[in-house]
């Protein structure tokens, strides 16, 4: 696999580094297991497998699944879930997102 990576290294996008969709690249990011990770961690993958529509992606996921049973890896956070954490709650922006 190291062999791969040194092989690869020199075509893979840089300024601002992208991901493919169908693979997990580990070395950009990840959620933590007790599922704590901040929207604000969690964009630092996200924008690069879903460049805008990762904002979109976290309100869905607010509204379908918002105790994180789907959790995984790379998965997208619960924009509510952030905003709860980041004590957003009170901001107006955030509560038209939450709503």
């Amino acid at each position: 696999m190291k062999k791969f990576y040194e092989d690869m290294t020199p075509h893979v996008s840089n300024n601002p580094r992208a991901a493919y969709l169908n693979y997990k690249d580990i070395d950009l990011g990840r959620n933590t297991e007790e599922g704590r990770t901040s929207y604000t961690e969690a964009s630092a993958w996200g924008r690069r497998y879903f460049l805008h529509n990762f904002e979109k992606l976290a309100k869905v996921k607010a509204r379908v699944d918002p105790e994180n049973y789907f959790w995984n890896e790379q998965g997208n956070p619960s924009f509510c879930i952030c905003c709860c954490r980041l004590n957003l709650t009170n901001n107006e922006y955030a509560k038209k997102y939450i709503a």
